[in-house]
């Protein structure tokens, strides 16, 4: 393997990361519900979404460096919302449907934020890029705070 190559192309590492999101927070939403039975479960929102989206973007940067085709990360990311939604019990099947849909919008949306920061942080004399878009992702999901009462399911 050369030194320039890397372990996933762009799309892969995106939708890795997007699933160990998705699973750690299905994780939790799992344990608390065993914990706490009488725990009312969130709803899904666009809010809720974007904020997924945005720490499974911020990981792939981080961790792979990730770059490549926007719009087969958005198709993957939209099946895995909506898979996720549907095997937690969030989501009836037609309702997970939905959620993929307002996934992949979100994602997409999310990405195409995000890829126009780093692209502006990354031509910029910065000594903590990846910092900065920590705080770009944060400052996203705020905005994103006008999104709350949109229901997806």
């Amino acid at each position: 393997m050369k030194t320039n190559e890397r372990l996933f192309s762009g799309c892969a590492a995106r939708i890795v990361c997007l699933s160990a999101v998705l699973a750690v927070s299905c994780a939790a939403l799992i344990a608390a519900k065993t914990l706490i039975p009488a725990l009312i479960l969130p709803r899904i929102t666009l809010c809720l979404l974007a904020a997924l989206s945005l720490a499974a973007l911020w990981l792939s940067d981080g961790v792979f460096g990730a770059r490549g085709d926007a719009i087969a990360s958005v198709v993957l990311a939209a099946a895995a919302f909506g898979a996720a939604s549907w095997c937690v019990g969030l989501a009836a099947p037609a309702d997970a449907a939905v959620t993929a849909l307002g996934g992949g919008a979100a994602y997409a949306v999310c990405l195409l934020a995000f890829t126009g920061a780093r692209a502006r942080i990354g031509s910029a004399r910065l000594r903590f890029p990846r910092a900065a878009l920590a705080v770009f992702a944060a400052l996203a999901w705020l905005a994103a705070q006008g999104l709350a009462g949109f229901a997806v399911r």
